[in-house]
């Protein structure tokens, strides 16, 4: 097992001990930013990370995002890395008036490591979070240990404690300009789940036979205009790994046809097909959406023969 693979052995085992004493502990450094704009600053070896609050959601829903500025060539992870890495984790254990959170993830730059394809984000992030609170009209407090992957040839997992003070919601629309641009702007990022609105139609996926019979999925993307420098990323379940997707564009480049190697690595009755998730680039355009499955039935069941996308 090489370097970058030892590495990541290592990331899974002592994430799962950051709470118990593992792993490296971001520190507060000092910051002169009130409390009810942002938190403290937390370091870590190559990373820090802070909370920023943006305003209000036209619903009514505070906006905050988590910022992390990394050292050149360090990197973290999406909310599916792929066949290395891990996602960052949310635990707000100790908040108060908080009622649900919802992470919004901007489309993820492509990081190729040893031959895997990985996805993740370097230098400055900010992750857009939609926060709702149980009594909207009282304060809430924010307590959040965050725990992500600090990486480049090695990994070092890290947790860091973030804790910030929101008004009531009739003092909450105000925010710094500067915190609210870089929300925005993440948000922009992330890909719409409108596919009328992108022009795009996504297939039912098919579970089909790939040459050399392995499992595959066949997927058919149309667009209402050609389609620029496509890309198909699919996520499942824990226990469910794809392949890279093969993809082939027909002459007027509206029609895609992805091929997706898949298998599972445990042995599950639960019937393939649940949990899948499709995200589609080309271009400017980015789209994300549930995967639904033209067929259904366990991977190890019964498939379609077929070989590989129409030329």
């Amino acid at each position: 097992m090489n370097l970058l693979r030892c590495a990541i052995a290592g990331l899974i085992a002592n994430f799962a001990l950051l709470g118990a004493g593992g792993g490296a502990f971001a520190g507060p450094d000092h910051d002169p930013v009130p409390r009810a704009e942002a938190s403290a600053w937390h370091s870590s070896d190559h990373a820090r990370v802070r909370l920023i609050r943006a305003g209000l959601t036209p619903e009514g829903h505070d906006l905050v995002g988590v910022v992390f500025e990394m050292d050149e060539g360090w990197h973290t992870y999406w909310r599916s890395p792929g066949r290395l890495g891990l996602p960052p984790t949310f635990n707000w254990e100790g908040s108060e008036n908080l009622r649900g959170v919802d992470v919004r993830w901007p489309l993820p730059n492509f990081i190729a490591f040893d031959g895997y394809e990985t996805f993740g984000y370097e230098g400055r992030l900010v992750l857009p979070l939609e926060i709702a609170r149980e009594n909207p009209d009282e304060p809430m407090n924010l307590q959040l240990a965050l725990g992500y992957a600090i990486c480049e040839t090695v990994c070092i997992p890290t947790l860091g404690f973030l804790a910030m003070s929101l008004p009531p919601r009739e003092e909450a629309s105000e925010a710094r300009p500067e915190f609210v641009w870089a929300v925005e702007d993440a948000l922009s990022r992330v890909p719409t789940r409108d596919l009328s609105e992108a022009g795009l139609e996504i297939s039912p996926a098919l579970l089909v036979r790939s040459p050399g019979a392995q499992r595959a999925l066949r997927i058919h993307i149309s667009s209402d205009m050609p389609l620029e420098a496509p890309r198909v990323i699919l996520e499942g379940p824990k226990d469910v790994r794809f392949g890279t997707p093969k993809l082939v564009l027909d002459s007027t480049r509206r029609h895609l046809e992805a091929l997706v190697s898949v298998h599972r690595t445990t042995e599950d009755s639960t019937p393939f097909g649940h949990g899948l998730w499709i995200t589609v680039t080309s271009g400017d355009l980015a789209v994300e959406q549930a995967l639904p499955m033209m067929m259904s039935g366990d991977v190890g069941g019964q498939d379609q023969d077929d070989t590989q996308p129409d030329d």
